[in-house]
């Protein structure tokens, strides 16, 4: 990759570190697409609440209603079904297909 693309990385994956834009649950996001007020958080920041309701080695899915892409190796913490969870990440948008709010350069929060 070389230096520059290393570097140009890191730097992208800081970006994700920022203080986020909202905190709400993850029934909270999925009814604002629902209102049509989504569009304002696409690629900003959030912190999002909720119970597991799908785990795969690529995904988590909070309330059925947001799906989280993942890397495993990026988990901090061991998940199951049903935990109640908060996480943090980058919202890229509602999901027509699968119906769901999604996000990326996920990070699980401490309780």
């Amino acid at each position: 990759m070389g230096a520059y693309g290393f570097f140009m990385h890191q730097k992208e994956e800081a970006k994700y570190t920022a203080e986020p834009l909202l905190t709400l649950t993850s029934k909270d996001l999925f009814w604002r697409f629902q209102v049509n007020e989504g569009n304002s958080i696409i690629g900003e920041i959030v912190s999002v609440s909720g119970m597991v309701t799908d785990l795969s080695d690529t995904s988590i899915s909070l309330n059925n209603s947001v799906i989280c892409w993942i890397e495993k190796k990026s988990l901090n913490k061991t998940l199951n079904k049903n935990d109640k969870i908060s996480l943090r990440g980058r919202c890229l948008g509602y999901d027509e297909v699968q119906k769901k709010v999604q996000l990326d350069y996920i990070k699980i929060l401490d309780d």
